[in-house]
């Protein structure tokens, strides 16, 4: 099972990414929940802090798949799940952000984007 949820994350990424690239290409936003993507970057909630693609650290899921060896009170269940957003905006100053999973559509496709559009700053 931890094998598959990547593979499973950059096969449904992957498949939407066209699209979302598109959409890009045309100017338009991308909304995925809280977080905003454009051609520039990717706004944090609140619509205040862009993050350039180019200062975007990729976006991570804090989360283990359970355990079966311990509790399943102890298990991190979806709603403890948060997705950390770190980089620096268009003035080098560092911002982070720790949303939860649930309320990130599509979170996979996102990832795909900043793999995409994310080229560091040389």
């Amino acid at each position: 099972l931890r094998a598959a949820g990547p593979h499973a994350r950059r096969r449904v990424g992957g498949a939407r990414a066209p699209a979302l690239l598109a959409r890009l290409d045309e100017g338009r936003q991308v909304a995925f929940g809280r977080l905003t993507a454009d051609a520039r970057g990717l706004w944090l909630p609140r619509g205040r802090t862009l993050l350039p693609w180019s200062g975007l650290e990729e976006p991570t899921l804090a989360v283990d798949l359970p355990d079966p060896s311990v509790p399943r009170s102890w298990w991190a269940m979806r709603r403890d799940a948060s997705l950390t957003v770190r980089g620096a905006d268009e003035d080098g100053v560092p911002h982070s952000a720790d949303i939860p999973a649930w309320q990130v559509v599509n979170w996979g496709a996102l990832v795909t984007l900043w793999g995409r559009l994310h080229r560091p700053a040389e």
